[in-house]
């Protein structure tokens, strides 16, 4: 009795572990995602911003 109520702590425990290292990695991956878009974003303003200077120097 005592075997198996221990072989069920120990698979609760191995769920738990991988359970936290799932949302570990989907943390990482959305925060990773996060900064690609603030680049992707900054990138993007810094080019409209060099158009619409060349658009102003032809007017």
């Amino acid at each position: 009795m005592g075997a198996i109520v221990e072989k069920l702590v120990q698979e609760k425990e191995d769920e738990q572990e991988h359970k936290t290292i799932l949302y570990a990695v989907i943390s990482a991956i959305i925060v990773l995602s996060l900064i690609l878009l603030f680049f992707i974003r900054k990138a993007y303003l810094k080019n409209q911003r060099k158009k619409t200077e060349s658009f102003m120097k032809k007017l």
